[in-house]
C-alpha cells in the first residue's frame, strides 16, 4: 500500500469521527469560557476533594468488576439462542447491574451519581458510534460482545436498547437530582418493573392480553414489583416523615 492509499484510508476512518471530535472540542472550550474553569480539573477536584464522592466512584468500579466477572464466568458461555428464557436472563442481568450502579450512589451522593451517569451515557454513545463504523478494528469486538444479548429489537444496524435503558434511568435523576421515587422512576419502570415482567411473563405467563403478546402475569409482576420498590424507596427517602402506602402509590 502506497502513501496515498494510506492517507485515503485514514481519511475514510477518521472522517465520520470529525464531527464528534469537533463537538467535543467546542464543548470543552465553551465550558472554559463560560465558567472560567477547566472542566477536567473541576471533575478531578470534585471526585478527589471529598471522601464520599471518591468512595462512590470506587464502589461503582468494584460493582462493574464483580458483575463482569460473574457474567464471564456464568453467563457468557450460555447459548442464549437455544432458550428464550436464557436470552432474557442475560439481558435482564444488565438491568440488575443498573440498579446496583444507580440506587446506592444516588442515596449517598446524588450529584456524583448524576455526573457518573452523564459520562456513562456519553461513553455508550461513543461505543455505539465506534461499533457501527468499526473504527480501529474495535467495532467487531464490540459487536461480538453485544451479540450474545441482542434480540429482534436490535436487528438493525444500530443497537440502541442499552442506550435507551441508561437514558430512561438517568433522565429523571438529571431532572430531580435527589433520592426519591420521582428520581428513580426510570429505574423502577425499566430496571425493575420491565425485568420482573419479562421474567415472570416468560416463565409463568399463561394468559395473554387481547391482541398482544404480553401476559397478564407479567403485567401483574410489573405492577407489584414497582409498588414494592416504591414503598422501600419512600421509606428510605423520608424516614422521619409519616410513611403511607397511598403516598408511595401517588409518587
Amino acid at each position: 500500500m502506497n502513501k496515498y492509499d494510506q492517507i485515503q484510508g485514514f481519511r475514510r476512518n477518521m472522517g465520520p469521527l470529525l464531527p464528534l471530535f469537533l463537538s467535543g472540542f467546542v464543548t470543552y472550550f465553551g465550558l472554559i469560557l463560560k465558567t472560567g474553569t477547566d472542566p477536567i480539573f473541576w471533575i478531578l477536584n470534585f471526585v478527589f476533594r471529598d471522601t464520599l464522592n471518591f468512595g462512590v466512584v470506587i464502589y461503582c468500579i468494584l460493582v462493574l468488576l464483580v458483575f463482569t466477572l460473574i457474567y464471564q464466568r456464568y453467563l457468557s458461555e450460555l447459548d442464549s439462542f437455544n432458550s428464550k428464557f436464557l436470552l432474557y436472563m442475560r439481558r435482564k442481568y444488565f438491568h440488575l447491574l443498573i440498579i446496583f450502579l444507580i440506587v446506592p450512589p444516588l442515596y449517598v451522593s446524588p450529584t456524583t451519581c448524576s455526573l457518573s451517569l452523564s459520562f456513562a451515557f456519553f461513553g455508550m454513545c461513543v461505543s455505539e458510534f465506534v461499533r457501527v463504523l468499526d473504527f480501529g478494528g474495535f467495532g467487531k469486538q464490540i459487536s461480538e460482545f453485544y451479540k450474545s444479548s441482542l434480540d429482534e429489537k436490535d436487528s438493525g444496524k444500530l443497537a440502541m436498547s442499552h442506550i435507551y435503558l441508561l437514558f430512561g434511568c438517568a433522565f429523571p435523576i438529571w431532572i430531580e437530582n435527589n433520592f426519591s421515587v420521582q428520581a428513580l422512576s426510570g429505574v423502577l419502570a425499566v430496571g425493575i418493573g420491565d425485568a420482573v415482567a419479562s421474567i415472570i411473563g416468560i416463565k409463568f405467563g399463561r394468559h395473554r392480553w387481547f391482541g398482544s403478546k404480553k401476559s397478564i402475569e407479567g403485567t401483574l409482576g410489573f405492577i407489584c414489583s414497582i409498588l414494592a420498590s416504591s414503598l422501600c424507596i419512600e421509606y428510605f427517602a423520608n424516614p422521619s416523615n409519616k410513611f403511607t402506602f397511598q403516598k408511595a402509590i401517588i409518587s
